[in-house]
This record gives structure tokens, sequence and C-alpha cells, in this order.
């Protein structure tokens, strides 16, 4: 989000735990942004009831795209 920074309008940290950081941000364009890294989300067959939990109920049909995959460190997590 650093390259966003002057475009941030309202940046809530959602939670911090030992496996997971959450987020969501409110860009100036009203455009909402919800990031989950270093979970094991991708990776459940609930991941859609998960998201939508994270996004305070906010439900998937409401939004505009999702963006899941491998790229967080859970499994070198896994390797230690």
């Amino acid at each position: 989000m650093c390259q966003y920074s002057d475009e941030i309008v309202d940046y809530d940290d959602m939670g911090l735990d030992v496996c997971r950081e959450s987020f969501m941000v409110r860009l100036r364009n009203n455009a909402t942004i919800v990031g989950q890294t270093n979970s094991p989300i991708v990776y459940s067959p609930k991941w859609p009831i998960i998201i939508e939990n994270l996004a305070r109920g906010r439900p998937l049909k409401s939004f505009d795209a999702i963006v899941l995959g491998k790229f967080n460190d859970y499994f070198k997590s896994m390797e230690a």
C-alpha cells in the first residue's frame, strides 16, 4: 500500500497475531481493499466464509475482485 499512501482515506488494522495480518484500506476513490497476509486461507475449502468473516460480514458478491494465491510465507513457516 506504500505506493498509494497519498490516496488512503481510512486504514483499519483488523487484527494481528502469530499467523496472520489483516487490514482494510479505503482509498480516495472509495475503493476498499481487504488484505490478509501470511495466512493458510488459500488452502482451506472454507475460504469464502473466512473471507466474508474477515471483511466483517461483507458478502463475497459485493467484491469486485478477490485475489488468492500462495504468495505468502505460510509453507516456509511450516518448514521451520
